[in-house]
């Protein structure tokens, strides 16, 4: 198995502002900070990691405990071996969990794995029908290798593999491109982990060629530095971030799937491309198809740039049940049968900048055949205006309710679907999520979060007088527009009338 270090250097860019590194700043860890406070700024505490290396001439593999910065976790080395440190695993390690340099600085465990022994005995048994270990401690894995077995099918059964073991355990994988244009099979084209490219787009993006994700678009995101050894572990910081926001909150465990993590990481990105490029996912621009996409992402971003305030806005904005009205920054998670659809509605009371919604699910991928069956659902995402008691297409060149991008995204190849979409009329809006082929199954999992900017551009689900908060004023508002059928604000259910089932809603948002 040939494995290369994707490139590490001493001495990357660490510019200050404040008491944070420049590259925190800019991936929206200080916004966070300002936002919720020292007191709820979550560190990724109680959230077990593990980091796979691909080992260093030496055979060495693990951080540097000496580090001041690398003191606190205790290591736990999977793969046995010399606990020398490795220059390219303290490099990682400092951006993934370094008490000052990192996001998940509050980590008291990690798991260390040497590359090709993840791939073999120590986890995924590749080269045999054996099922990857179960470790059910771990949650967030980071991996800043590629590499090859040289075998197409061997290096395809890794992926599949991998992708088995993230849907049976629910665990987070973030795995990097290579830097440079040369496309490495692993593990970039796994469907059910998180991709990771550079800031610059100096990476081995765009569409994917060969192998089961052949034609799909890599990365999934991007964050802001400038080798993928290190955007790769702040992506995986991030997320585990957003793993202890959800176990702290009670949020149960469809707020820490991969999916859902997938999605917020996704629609918290701030949607700009690389190298100077304009952000595109190449949407119909004229005609009868104006605002559908079939591409979902950027060719060299993927969503964009990872922002951690966004992000974490979306998950504590909170879940939305099908059919539920949510909050302008909020998240979904549901079992969609084939030809079934989910809806989600939200209204803004101001012309909203941006507005990003990302639906996102796994692939299956079966034991059966040494892991060679697998499948992925196909799913359509959609925005729609909501008029009275109906929802009405946005599609096309007489749709005035926004300026550009896409309303529609309908691709074909991969698990994810994305809305990006600049100038949104004031109005309600509904969140449409269609499962066209749910592949071998009967139904899909599939995650959805959307975000946009929320300076005073959307309404809280249930303040009828767009006052911000929700108080008694509502409620009279409420009582003054009972029976009013033309469009009242306060029919929040919008089934075209204000009724009892308006004043339930009400009360259940008021009065949780």
């Amino acid at each position: 198995m040939t494995i290369g270090l994707i490139l590490a250097l001493s001495g990357a860019s660490l510019a200050q502002a404040g008491d944070a590194p420049g590259y925190l700043l800019n991936c929206g860890w200080g916004d966070l900070l300002d936002r919720v406070g020292p007191d709820d700024m979550p560190d990724g505490s109680g959230v077990v990691l593990a980091q796979v290396e691909a080992p260093d001439s030496n055979g060495y593999y693990v951080p540097n405990a000496n580090d001041p910065d690398l003191s606190q976790p205790v290591y736990i080395r999977r793969s046995g071996g010399s606990t020398n440190p490795s220059s390219h695993a303290t490099f990682v390690a400092q951006k993934f969990f370094g008490l000052t340099t990192g996001l998940s600085r509050g980590v008291s465990y990690v798991y260390c794995f040497k590359a090709d022994g993840w791939a073999q005995n120590d986890f995924l048994h590749v080269t045999t029908t054996e099922a990857p270990d179960v470790i059910p401690i771990i949650k967030v894995w980071n991996h800043s290798w590629v590499g090859s077995f040289g075998n197409t099918t061997i290096d395809a059964r890794t992926t599949r593999k991998m992708d088995f073991a993230i849907e049976r355990d629910q665990d987070i994988v973030c795995v990097g491109l290579n830097n440079g244009t040369d496309q490495q099979p692993l593990l970039a084209p796994s469907f059910n982990a998180i991709a990771v490219g550079r800031r610059d787009g100096d990476h081995s993006g765009g569409f994917w060629s060969g192998g089961d994700s052949d034609g799909r678009i890599r990365p999934d995101l991007c964050a802001p530095l400038y080798l993928v050894s290190e955007t790769t572990p702040l992506v995986a910081g991030a997320a585990s971030m957003l793993v202890q926001v959800a176990r702290d909150g009670d949020m149960g465990d469809d707020a820490e799937s991969p999916e859902t993590v997938k999605a917020l990481l996704m629609a918290g990105s701030v949607h700009q491309s690389t190298g100077g490029e304009v952000w595109t996912n190449a949407p119909d621009v004229t005609g009868a198809d104006r605002g559908l996409s079939t591409q979902a992402l950027d060719l060299n971003s993927g969503a964009g740039h990872m922002n951690i305030d966004r992000s974490h806005a979306v998950l504590t904005g909170g879940r939305v049940s099908d059919g539920g009205l949510g909050a302008p920054a909020a998240w979904a998670h549901t079992d969609i049968i084939e030809g079934g659809t989910s809806t989600y509605r939200f209204t803004t009371v101001d012309t909203a900048d941006v507005l990003n919604v990302v639906a996102a699910w796994n692939r299956t991928v079966t034991s059966s055949g040494n892991y060679a069956t697998w499948w992925v659902a196909d799913i359509d995402l959609e925005l729609r205006r909501v008029e009275g008691s109906t929802t009405e297409s946005m599609l096309g060149e007489g749709a005035s309710a926004w300026s550009t991008g896409n309303v529609a995204s309908r691709s074909t190849v991969g698990n994810i679907e994305h809305l990006h979409i600049t100038g949104l009329e004031p109005g309600t809006y509904e969140i449409q999520v269609q499962s066209i082929d749910a592949g071998s199954d009967a139904s899909t999992e599939v995650a959805v979060a959307w975000w946009t900017d929320a300076e005073g551009s959307i309404a809280v689900p249930g303040d009828v007088n767009g006052d911000g908060v929700l108080n008694v004023s509502d409620l009279l508002m409420i009582l003054d527009g009972w029976g009013d059928t033309t469009g009242h604000p306060a029919d929040l259910d919008g089934n075209a009338i204000v009724d009892v089932n308006d004043l339930l809603m009400f009360l259940s948002l008021w009065i949780p």
